[in-house]
C-alpha cells in the first residue's frame, strides 16, 4: 500500500511559540496516522512539525529549494532533497503529497495551497494560528466561487479531517 504523504504548510522562520506547540502536534498525529510528515523547509513551522513526528516514529522528509552541497543536517528530518529549483518546489511538494495542513504562513505559504487546489488535492487550516490560514477561513478563494477549505481548531481534527478525505477518495 501506498504511504500517505501530507505537507505541513507554514512559516519558515518565525514562528509563535503557539504555533510551535501547534506544529509539534501536528507531527506527532500524523505520525500515529501513519501519514509521512513532509514540506519545503527545516526550520519553523516545519522544524516542530518534523519534531513531533519523529517523537512519535513517523518519517519525515524535507524538500528544499536551495541546492546546498551537502544539504544542511537536520536530526528531524529523515531526508532532505536539495533541489536548487527555488520556489518551483512547490510543484514537487505539491504533485508528491495527499494532502496538506496550514499552520500560520504567508506568501509562500499561499502559491503552495494554490498549487494543492489546482491539482484537486486536499487542503486544511488550523483554525487561529494566524497569518493566511486564519485569512482564507470562510471565504471564497476566487471572487464568485463557491469553493471554501476545510478549517479545525485542533491539531488531531486537523489530521482527521485530511486523512478521511484521503481515505474517501481511495475507496
Amino acid at each position: 500500500m501506498k504511504p500517505v504523504y501530507i505537507a505541513v504548510l507554514g512559516s519558515g522562520s518565525q514562528c509563535s511559540k503557539e504555533n510551535q506547540i501547534n506544529a509539534f502536534q501536528i507531527g506527532q498525529e500524523l505520525a500515529k496516522s501513519g501519514a509521512v510528515t513532509l514540506s519545503g523547509g527545516l526550520s519553523g513551522i516545519f522544524a516542530y512539525a518534523f519534531e513531533g513526528a519523529k517523537e512519535q516514529g513517523g518519517q519525515t522528509i524535507a524538500i528544499l529549494g536551495e541546492a546546498t552541497e551537502p544539504p544542511v543536517p537536520s536530526k528531524n528530518c529523515d531526508h532532505i532533497l536539495t533541489t536548487g529549483i527555488g520556489l518551483a518546489k512547490h510543484s514537487i511538494i505539491a504533485n508528491v503529497c495527499d494532502g496538506a495542513i496550514v499552520i500560520e504562513g504567508w506568501l509562500g505559504t499561499l502559491a503552495l495551497i494554490s498549487e494543492f487546489l489546482t491539482l484537486k488535492k486536499h487542503v486544511v487550516l488550523l483554525e487561529n494560528s494566524g497569518g493566511i490560514a486564519s485569512t482564507l477561513i470562510n471565504r471564497p478563494l476566487i471572487d464568485g466561487s463557491d469553493i471554501l477549505l476545510e478549517h479545525y481548531n485542533s491539531a488531531e481534527k486537523c489530521v482527521q479531517g485530511v486523512m478521511n478525505k484521503i481515505n474517501m477518495e481511495n475507496k
